[in-house]
């Protein structure tokens, strides 16, 4: 299973980008000295000198879409939940919350408090995909045993966990309001609240030890509507965010006076995300197996990447020209520039950014691109939005240095290609997406390139 990027690096020198960028000034300066008006043209033009410069943007690229086999949703801050209609390839979405309660953080209870309830708190996060002036329907159940994570310490988006569906805890209708309500809270069954109330005043060890109030309680689930259509909302994970709380009271001096006990989340390494989709493109639903990219004209010239879905998408540059791989002339530049397919502009909003990393014949994550001036950051991207008119929007990124080592020993590897994702932490626990368009000159490799004799 992949999905818990880590952003290798590959630190191709600098020194190679100083030095193609040292003789790229070099030549244009001579260029421009010895060179009037009539001789120079750039563009698709050679010179009539022994030196050509040319700017090539009609090579051939191959897009496709690439499904992952899951995606690792636990160790983030971020719990989906809800259920969704996505009409730009994901069909039908459903989100489903697990977490392990850890132990009461400090007790208040004596012989003089009284029960009040006992309420599952969550509180947004910030997220939302959907129409939010639709209901959403919560319902917490206890898990038939505790969490345990892959090999690989993580849980993913395909992890099963069985759940107690005979004896749910409680259930949630509500509106979710965002920007003016920030939790809500799921009442829960009045029997587990007294049980916890009662422990709590007779001072039990098991609800002061994560260990033994974790086989006490067992971990929970948080259920959505499948099949509803509501919004998906993110909602914290962090301290305080997500906790079980019994509410109690007691009198001082005739006034009533209420306090809470909290159960905080355990750990976010023991909370994750599962997550059920089911593909309208019959292509992509019948993607079995990572290594099987499914081709754009098969999804209708077109490619998807959506987090979440574990949808990324594969270029591969099968049309270099021959002339880049002659022993007479180098390559000064080279930019990738991508297009969103036209229909898919307005909502969700298109990625600030884009992520690339380095992969093969079978679709592994090998090495990301970075930023040349600064391997600690992502290779930096140019995002031209177009607003008013939807057609022209664009991502830039300078990938000079891949087709460099691709052409070093003048044969190009079409096996050799890149990922194109969106940052990881949007990937893990969004759904944000771009669809990117296939058709003819939307997606185009431009290569400055000089040619001598």
């Amino acid at each position: 299973m992949i999905l818990t990027f880590t952003g290798r690096e590959i630190r191709r020198s600098s020194s190679v980008s100083r030095l193609t960028r040292l003789i790229f000034y070099s030549l244009c300066f001579l260029l421009l000295a010895s060179c009037n008006d009539k001789d120079f043209t750039f563009g698709n033009n050679f010179l009539e000198s022994q030196t050509h410069m040319v700017l090539i943007d009609t090579t051939r690229v191959r897009l496709s879409t690439v499904v992952l086999d899951s995606v690792a949703t636990s160790s983030s801050n971020v719990m989906l939940l809800g259920s969704y209609k996505d009409p730009a390839g994901g069909g039908d979405i459903n989100c489903n919350g697990f977490f392990r309660v850890g132990a009461a953080s400090l007790n208040i209870v004596n012989s003089d408090y009284y029960y009040d309830s006992l309420v599952l708190s969550l509180k947004y996060s910030g997220y939302i995909l959907g129409d939010t002036t639709q209901d959403m329907d919560l319902s917490v159940y206890r898990t038939n045993q505790l969490l345990e994570p892959f090999t690989d310490g993580y849980y993913y988006s395909n992890t099963k966990v069985d759940y107690d569906t005979t004896n749910p805890l409680g259930a949630a209708r509500f509106r979710p309001y965002p920007g003016i309500i920030k939790r809500v809270g799921i009442r829960l069954d009045d029997n587990i609240g007294k049980e916890l109330f009662d422990s709590l005043g007779n001072k039990s060890v098991t609800l002061f030890s994560d260990e033994s109030f974790q086989i006490y309680f067992r971990d929970l689930a948080i259920i959505s509507n499948a099949g509803a259509s509501t919004p998906i909302m993110g909602f914290s994970a962090k301290t305080g965010d997500l906790e079980l709380r019994v509410y109690v009271h007691t009198t001082i001096n005739d006034i009533t006076v209420q306090d809470t006990v909290k159960f905080p989340i355990y750990s976010t390494a023991d909370m994750f995300t599962q997550i059920y989709h089911n593909y309208p493109d019959s292509a992509l639903a019948g993607s079995k197996d990572q290594r099987d990219d499914i081709p754009s004209a098969r999804t209708g010239d077109k490619t998807y990447i959506e987090g979440g879905l574990g949808l990324v998408t594969k270029i591969e540059f099968t049309g270099m020209p021959d002339l880049l791989l002659n022993e007479n002339g180098m390559i000064l530049k080279a930019e990738l520039v991508i297009r969103p397919d036209e229909s898919t502009y307005k909502w969700p909003p298109l990625p600030g950014t884009l992520v690339f990393y380095n992969t093969d014949k079978v679709n592994r994550f090998n090495s990301q691109l970075l930023d040349l001036n600064n391997y600690q950051q992502p290779r930096p991207v140019i995002y031209t939005p177009d607003e008013f008119y939807h057609e022209s929007a664009s991502y830039t990124v300078d990938i000079t240095d891949f087709i460099l080592g691709e052409a070093s020993d003048h044969y190009f590897d079409t096996d050799h290609g890149l990922i194109i994702t969106i940052p990881n932490n949007d990937f893990l626990t969004t759904f944000n997406r771009l669809v990117i368009s296939a058709r003819p000159g939307q997606t185009q490799l431009r290569i400055y390139y000089l040619y001598y004799n």
